[in-house]
């Protein structure tokens, strides 16, 4: 009796069918469109279908819930996928052999040679230091503020204070590789504000030559506690020995 009921287990139980990798999971399409990946093909017995998940779990479901058409198509369609990636690799790695990139011989360093004899200055101590290096001026003119030389890739920052009703706050004079670019921050002391602001700004560079801009304010009006900034372009290779700014305003009348 006993080796009757275990040939007929033997016969219900479905044959494993061959698993596929892992990284190449079998897909089954079912009616709805969705699709299930798991180990192996699927096993039918009858209305049943048996699966076996990624996970290596068993489960079971019914066979009419699969389109076994389009899991079949799909499979194929896979499976020449990878073969045609496969040959594709196979075919790079041959021409690669073939074919080695060439090596890059190592460059040497390039060799600086110094051909003065005179000893180096030592950059470790402050008083030589470029960036802390002060530049001997010419006194400034009456009404005009005599500005450090500025040295490359230098930057002057100077705050300023007035009782006027708008004035030149803050400058920045930065060095560029054409010349100064010399950024000036209005502030308004006016309780009403102003209009029609013009800034005029004379700059004496070192050889004696004066260069003159002017520009008015965007927007037109600077209320009380507000800034504006200005920003002036130079092109000159000369140091700048002093600036001189001038102010144009009209009051704004209270409402």
């Amino acid at each position: 009796m006993t080796a009757m009921c275990l040939l007929f287990l033997a016969l219900w139980m479905p044959q494993a069918a061959a698993e596929t990798p892992d990284d190449e999971p079998y897909v089954v399409v079912l009616n709805n469109n969705q699709i299930m990946r798991v180990k192996q093909p699927p096993l039918f017995d009858g209305r049943l279908a048996h699966l076996v998940l990624l996970d290596g779990r068993r489960t079971t479901m019914p066979t009419k819930m699969i389109d076994q058409r389009k899991t079949l198509d799909k499979n194929r369609q896979l499976a020449m996928q990878r073969q045609a990636e496969a040959f594709a690799a196979e075919q790079q790695a041959a021409e690669e052999a073939q074919n080695p990139p060439e090596k890059e011989e190592p460059k040497e360093p390039k060799k600086i040679v110094l051909t003065s004899s005179a000893e180096l200055p030592d950059y470790s101590r402050s008083d030589n230091n470029i960036a802390r290096e002060e530049v001997p001026q010419e006194e400034a003119a009456e009404g005009e503020e005599a500005t450090p030389g500025l040295l490359p890739k230098e930057s002057i920052t100077r705050a300023h204070a007035s009782d006027d009703p708008v004035y030149v706050s803050e400058e920045v004079i930065t060095s560029t590789d054409t010349g100064y670019q010399i950024k000036c921050t209005l502030a308004v002391n006016e309780p009403t504000g102003v209009a029609d602001v013009q800034l005029r700004m004379t700059v004496k560079l070192e050889d004696g030559q004066t260069i003159e801009r002017q520009q008015r304010t965007v927007p037109n009006k600077i209320n009380y506690g507000e800034t504006n900034v200005i920003t002036f372009d130079l092109q000159t290779d000369r140091r700048i020995q002093s600036i001189n700014y001038t102010l144009a305003s009209s009051v704004l009348k209270k409402n």
